[in-house]
């Protein structure tokens, strides 16, 4: 991502998933250099996880498009978390 605003596509899907969500932010960190130099954070709650990685409780992804993604992939808990 280019900017630390987040995008409003991304905003109204953290909305949707708030029940889900611990806390969020951006983070310059170059994560992926290529699509820019922020990243999104977003933490679940412990009865959530990132369904791309089960028993993870975080999503990090470096744009918004795949943050959305991941955020509609979250699944509830099938284990304890690593």
């Amino acid at each position: 991502m280019q900017s630390n605003r987040i995008p409003k596509t991304l905003a109204r899907e953290l909305e949707r998933h708030a029940h889900e969500i611990e806390e969020h932010w951006m983070e310059e960190d170059c994560f992926e250099p290529e699509a820019g130099n922020w990243s999104i954070w977003i933490y679940l709650t412990p009865e959530f996880e990132n369904g791309y990685d089960p028993g993870l409780g975080i999503i990090h992804e470096a744009t918004a498009r795949d943050a959305i993604d991941a955020l509609r992939h979250v699944q509830p808990t099938t284990r304890p978390r690593d």
